[in-house]
């Protein structure tokens, strides 16, 4: 039977181009960082959903690539993935954003675009809202829990398998959200086994309020990818509210993209998106 690591590595191996492996150390422990692209490239993280881990990038790793971004995707530390925590007390939104630029310093950079989806949009804000100088351009992907609640039919859905990880209660919860959009089955099992293997509660989830938004007003340029069949939210709603109080930001719907899809499905139509923000 295939290990957590097995299918991560599988995962990662299927990636259009060859990633190079990386274990940066920070205070709060090493950083697994799989990065591609020429290394004189401007740079950019990638941040994934909570229990996704790094790998779910590889469409987007190339995509970016091959305008000439040096790109890194990295295992947030206390998610899913090959990070290792120390035994360094890591609990709050500030040793996240501490472990974040600890990690872009390990790097060798010193501004960065950022591109996060789901849980990984919350990290991606809560970072560059404390230290915005150092971020180019803030792309999130169908955020949740910062424009609006989550749907009370989603909570209710993924309850279960927070409370009671493991019996393929991930596997139903991803199916079910992207309805009948077909996703590669490898990233499911591993996503599937990653909700037994790591705890949602090692987690740090910033809050992320109006005073945190506001910390971006003088920083990087901001655009919002939502998925326009997410049953986490409803998109439409928040890309309204988004665009009413931000006019600044840039809004987009994705058609064809659910909430867990994302990143890997439609991978074509979110790669076309992330790189004309890019570019805006």
């Amino acid at each position: 039977m295939d290990t957590f690591a097995d299918l991560y590595e599988k995962s990662l191996a299927a990636w259009p181009l060859q990633a190079e492996r990386r274990m940066v150390p920070t205070r709060f422990g090493r950083t697994r960082v799989n990065a591609v692209g020429r290394t004189d490239g401007p740079p950019i993280v990638l941040l994934s959903g909570a229990g996704a881990t790094s790998t779910v990038w590889g469409s987007m790793a190339h995509a970016l690539a091959e305008v000439g971004w040096r790109v890194y995707a990295v295992d947030v530390l206390g998610d899913a993935g090959m990070s290792v925590p120390s035994d360094e007390d890591f609990r709050t939104a500030e040793h996240l954003a501490r472990w974040f630029w600890e990690v872009v310093d390990g790097l060798g950079v010193e501004k960065v675009a950022i591109v996060g989806h789901s849980y990984g949009a919350i990290v991606g804000t809560a970072v560059a809202s404390r230290a915005p100088a150092r971020v180019s351009r803030l792309i999130l992907v169908d955020p949740n829990s910062i424009f609006a609640r989550m749907s009370i039919r989603y909570v209710l859905r993924a309850f279960p398998g927070i409370v009671i990880p493991g019996g393929g209660r991930r596997r139903r919860l991803v199916e079910w959200e992207a309805a009948e959009l077909e996703l590669d089955d490898e990233w499911i099992r591993l996503t599937d086994l990653a909700a037994t293997e790591f705890s949602i509660r090692n987690l740090i989830v910033p809050k992320v309020g109006s005073e945190t938004l506001a910390g971006l007003e003088s920083g990087p340029r901001i655009g919002i990818i939502l998925a326009a069949r997410s049953r986490v939210h409803r998109s439409h709603l928040i890309g309204r509210r988004v665009a009413a109080q931000y006019p600044q930001w840039n809004v987009r719907i994705l058609p064809g993209a659910s909430h867990h899809s994302l990143p890997a499905v439609p991978s074509k139509r979110l790669n076309h998106a992330v790189l004309g923000l890019l570019g805006s």
